[in-house]
This record gives C-alpha cells, structure tokens and sequence, in this order.
C-alpha cells in the first residue's frame, strides 16, 4: 500500500461540507449548492444512514427539532388539550399537551408544550418519536433532569446519528429521459421517498355562511371530520352556504342543507388527508343567526378545549394561593389567553374577540391535517454532490436496469453531467458502495459454513478492504476491540459501512484502480425496457451502485385545471388568494408557464415570434378577453382555426410593454417595428 500523506479538510473546519466524504472531488460551485440542499432536504419514512459516513452526522443529530426539557424541573401537572374520557362524544386523537413544570434552580413555573407533528414549513412537516421511557416520568412530582429529549424527529437513529436522505442504487446512463437534469427512479424508490405534507384550512360561521351538511346524515349534522378521520376522495372538506332572508325557506332548510349548492363557497383539501387538529374561536355575538343544531360539532370541541383552558387557570390560581410565584413568558402568555378564552365563553365579555385584527363571527373553525407526499414527476431530488435532478419519469421496478448480478438500480441519472458540473466525487461514491457490496456478497460465502477459519479469511479480507479505501476506518475498527465474529455477521447482513472522513488520507484514483484489482464492482451490460416496451441490454458497460439521494423541498406536484388566467387591475396574471386555492379540487389559476428559461428554450426553437405571441396572448388585456370570448362563442371550442385575428388586435399593447415603453419614452427613446423584405412583423 502507498504511503498516503493527510490531507488539511478538516471536518471542524468545513461545516456543512462535513457531511460529504468526497468534498475535495467536487467543483466549488456544486460544494456551494450541495450546502443549500442540506437546509432544503425533507424529512422521508424511508431514510437510512450513509453507507459512507464521516463521523459528523452524529453531532448534527443533536441539533434537529426536538422537545427537550429546557431545564432541570420538577413535573407539576400534566394537561391534555382532548383527554380521553368514559363518554360518548371523546375525541379520537390528543393533539397537544401541556406540562406545567417548576424550574428546580429559579422556582419559575413554565409550561412546554408537546404536539402531536412539527411542521415551520408551508407545506411540509414530520411526526415526533416521543421516548416511552420519558413520556412515563412525566407525573407530577417527578424530577427531569435539563435537556431530556422527550420527542425527536424521525431522522434520528436511536444511537443519534442524522439520517436526512437515503441509500439508492443508481446506474448512470444516457436514457434521452435524463438529459436537461433529468432523472428516471422506480416506482418503489418514489414510497420509499414519501414525506409528510401538512396544511390548515379556516371558515366562519354565522353572517359569512351557514355550514352545510357534507360530513352527515339526516340524524346527525357533521359540517366537518372529526379528528382521526379522513378526508373523502372528493376532497371536500366543508362547505357553508350565504345567508339570504328572500330564500331562506328553501335553501335553508334542514334537508335542503344536507346537499352541497352549486353557489355555495367551498373549502377543499388533499384527498384522503388525516384529520390532525381542529381548533374552535368563539365570537360574542347576542344573537345566532345559525339555525338549531347545524353548529352542534363546533360547541363540541370549544367545549372540550374550554376544559383544558379552565385547568391551566385552576392550576396558576392554586399555585398563586400557595404564595407568590414567578412565572416565565411561555406559561404567561397561555394564562392570559385562557383567561380571555374562558370570559368570552359566558357570553358577558364586552370585548370584541379578533384573529389577524378582524373580529370573529359566531364560529371560526381551523382544521389541520396531514397527508403522505409521495414523489411522482417534477420533484426534485439530489445527491451530496450538487448532482440535484427532476424526476421526469417513473417507471416499475422490474423494469428498471439490471446487471448480470441481479444488482437493480432505483434511479437513472445522466452520466455525461459528471463531467459538465465536475463532481467527480458522485463516481467515487458509486463505485466504492458498488465494490462493497461484492465484499458483503463474498463475505457470506466465506462464512456459511460458520467454520473458525471462514470467520478469520473473511475479517482479514475485510481489515484489508477498509485499509484500501479509508485508513482511519481500519485504524478506528483495530482500536476499537469488536467483537470480530460480530462484526462479520453484521458486514454479511447489512453491508459494509464505512468511515470516511474529509481527510481521509489517500488518492481515490488509486483507490479505485485498486479495487477493480482486488474487489472489483459488477461492471458490465445492464438490461431495462426501453421505450418501445422491449426488453434492451446496452453493449456498453454500467456500474450500479450506491448513492445517498435528498428529496428536496422544490415540488411539482400542482396542476391548474384552466388555462386563462385571472387578470388584476395592472393587466398581468393576479396572485392566487386562499380563497382561489382552496375552493375547487383543482387550481383555478393557471401555473407560470414561461420564465427566462423556458423564453430561452421556445424562443430557439420557435424563433421569438412564437414565444412573443404566448406571452401577448396572457399579458395583454385586450387579447385576452377577446380570446376567451372567441372559445364561448364558437361552435366548436377546440376546433377554431384562428383564435385571435391580430390585425384587429395587434401585439405589442401588453402591461409589461406598455410600462416600459412609457419610461423609454421619457427618457427620450421610443421603440418602433421594423419590417424585413417580405413586410413580416419582427
């Protein structure tokens, strides 16, 4: 073995750049976008630890979002916001609790709160592993000691180790499907990548509308689900129909309010999505304007959340008559909003009670669920290279490439991209996990007869493999007193894991050409079905192999159901409000569909006339409306020859346009048409 001299990457120094074992491989360019994925990466059921780790990730493991007692504390009283009880109407699942605690040094009284998910992103969350050990201990007049983890995120390994992606064998190849960042995975690989999405929807109730009846039957008005159930395939999660005196016998009627209107406003969510939480604000108004009986499910849960009120100020009432007591921020702040829960509940309180500065109807109801998110085309993933992809196909498993091994890969991305963004290291990381694996497959060879001397040819074999690609994995596992049969056991049954950190001390040129020598990767012809539905086995070679895959905050999974889009008082395309959103199962406005990229890509296939007209056709008022005018009109709507005539309205008078012209031209420049030899509008 050559003499390798240690390189300067020191992980203390690197920071984020810590993570990835083969830093010193790649562009400085895809360094700096490898580190903004890291904080874009999404928490997944599937994710596993590095087969390559360097040591780091540990110490990222102590700083995820977790609940962990910010001090040592004595257990006070424990209060959940929907307990279990012996009646009929319990809520299904307890979506928070609150532990009222004293601090042990400063005798403060707080309160940490424990939710059932976290979620700080617009779409995106995950579920807390609460420690049974711990959850146990929180009785009252229990001591916890200071930075207990109580509940953790998902990504933590229970030996702390920070598992933020997963391990997918990828075969590199040039399928017309990849190019332009495109990426091919299997349809397994996509379940293994689901993540948890979550989102909140708001009505009123009272003069903004009257709940409809979409969740019951004729004995039981259900305006809502109840927590713990589903929402149904329509998506439809409730509905509330305008208040009007002239029409009130027959559209507010009992059986009339059973059927969801054509006019009625509707709120939808994600099909199939979990009820999570539903959380009732109570408004002060003398009279309802509800008829009996249709707001029954809503005094339901503002009855069981004023409970959990009334218990916090019953406990901060006894602890304030035993003396006086200090109280910290968090716990202040939940006493004075029970307090002003618990006075607006009698009905006596002259105070307005608002949300976002707009006062309350009679009800405000806020649903909260949560859904599986589960890859599918126009997701973005990445590997810890800057090697970052969109998935434009998916395909079924036994379908995918496969070499002479059985070896079947998960993902297909461009193999020529490697040299274009130059991060070389996503080879080495393939062909080492490649090379691992055949060492894992010889090592159960070696040893299934479980004789002495197979145990002792397969550590030696193995001690060897480590020396090869990373020194101070051999140096750690030789110090580290293993029990050695165990570990060999572990290597056959899971494969090999290796320490690899930044200034691992060897040239991975060499390292390679070493293991191609002495444990070399399945490097052949691989077979997939192609296109035309055959089976097809390439002449040249692949490798596949392992590489650690981040799915990426950066979604495509949202489709509009029109393509005209609503114009604001400026003539351009208007911001989708919430109510445009979530009122229909689709979006009711259309997605950005040219930006300077795909202008770039139109405009040099089509010429700039092409990528003109589109834009005109959107951004101009005139057009616009004489288009849609046009598509009502005609016998035909998908069969009309000329949608718009441009000599009654020419292009050029869009918003954008005009604003620009009008600064030219006072500074003194004016854009003008110029015509080529055949009179054709440039």
């Amino acid at each position: 073995m050559p003499q390798y001299v240690k390189n300067e990457l020191d992980p203390r120094l690197l920071g984020v750049l810590a993570l990835g074992s083969f830093v010193r491989c790649d562009s400085a360019s895809r360094l700096a976008m490898y580190c903004s994925h890291i904080g874009q990466s999404l928490v997944v059921e599937g994710a596993t630890i590095k087969r390559q780790f360097t040591g780091v990730e540990r110490e990222y493991g102590k700083n995820v979002h977790d609940i962990r007692m910010p001090c040592d504390a004595i257990i006070i009283k424990v209060v959940r916001k929907y307990p279990k009880n012996l009646d009929e109407n319990q809520v299904g699942e307890n979506p928070l609790t609150a532990i009222v605690y004293e601090n042990a040094e400063t005798r403060e009284i707080g309160v940490l709160y424990l939710p059932r998910h976290h979620c700080i992103h617009q779409y995106f969350g995950f579920n807390y592993v609460y420690n049974p050990e711990v959850i146990r201990e929180l009785v009252p007049g229990r001591a916890i000691a200071k930075d207990t983890v109580i509940a953790t995120s998902p990504s933590i390994t229970p030996s702390g180790d920070y598992k933020f992606g997963l391990e997918a064998q990828v075969a590199l190849m040039s399928l017309p499907a990849v190019i332009e960042d495109g990426v091919i995975v299997s349809e397994s690989f996509c379940k293994r990548m689901t993540t948890k999405g979550y989102g909140i929807r708001t009505v009123s109730l009272g003069k903004a509308g009257i709940p409809v009846n979409v969740h019951g039957d004729k004995k039981r008005y259900k305006i809502f689900p109840d927590i713990g159930e589903r929402v149904d395939a329509s998506g439809l999660l409730f509905a509330t129909r305008s208040h009007d005196s002239e029409t009130a016998l027959c559209l507010m009627s009992r059986k009339a309010l059973n059927r969801v209107d054509f006019f009625d406003k509707t709120v939808y969510a994600v099909p199939h999505a979990k009820i999570i939480d539903i959380i009732v604000y109570k408004g002060n108004r003398d009279r309802s304007i509800l008829p009996n009986g249709v707001d029954e499910q809503c005094r339901h849960y503002y009855r069981r959340s004023l409970a959990f009120h009334k218990a916090i100020v019953e406990e901060y009432n006894r602890l304030k008559a035993d003396g006086g007591v200090a109280i910290t921020p968090e716990f202040d702040q939940l006493v004075v909003n029970s307090l002003a829960i618990i006075a607006n509940s009698t009905g006596n309180n002259s105070v307005t009670p608002t949300y976002g500065r707009a006062p309350i109807d009679e009800w405000m109801v806020q649903i909260v669920f949560e859904y599986d998110v589960v890859p599918t085309i126009g997701f973005k993933i990445t590997g810890m290279h800057g090697d970052k992809g969109v998935i434009v196909k998916i395909m079924k498993d036994e379908d995918m490439p496969i070499d002479a091994a059985g070896n079947r890969a998960e993902v297909i991305m461009d193999a020529d991209s490697t040299i274009k963004r130059m991060n070389i290291g996503r080879l080495y990381e393939i062909y080492i996990n490649a090379s691992g694996r055949e060492v894992s497959r010889a090592i159960r060879k070696m040893i299934e007869t479980r004789s002495e001397e197979g145990y002792a040819r397969a550590w030696d074999y193995l001690l060897d493999f480590y020396g090869t690609v990373s020194p101070p994995m051999l140096e750690a596992t030789l110090q580290s007193g293993i029990n050695r049969k165990m570990h060999v056991d572990n290597v056959a049954r899971n494969g090999v894991y290796l320490y690899v950190p930044t200034d691992n001390p060897v040239d991975y040129d060499d390292v390679i050409q070493e293991l191609e020598q002495k444990y070399p990767a399945i490097y052949g012809p691989v077979t997939y079905r192609g296109d035309s539905g055959r089976l097809v086995t390439t002449k040249s070679p692949f490798v596949i192999g392992g590489l650690y895959i981040l799915l990426l905050e950066k979604i495509g999974n949202t489709w509009a159901g029109v393509a005209s889009a609503k114009l604001q008082h400026f003539g351009i395309p208007a911001k989708l409000t919430n109510a445009d959103k979530y009122s229909g199962p689709g979006r009711q406005q259309p997605v950005r569909f040219i930006g300077e990229s795909e202008g770039r890509l139109i405009s040099a296939m089509c010429e700039g006339d092409t990528t003109a007209e589109i834009l005109d056709q959107t951004n101009n008022p005139l057009a616009h409306r004489y288009i849609v005018n046009n598509i009502l009109r005609a016998k035909k709507p998908t069969d009309i020859e000329e949608v718009i005539d441009r000599n009654l309205i020419p292009r050029g008078n869009g918003r954008i346009l005009t604003l620009i012209r009008h600064v030219m031209e006072c500074g003194g420049i004016r854009f003008v048409k110029e015509r080529d030899e055949e009179n054709a509008t440039i």
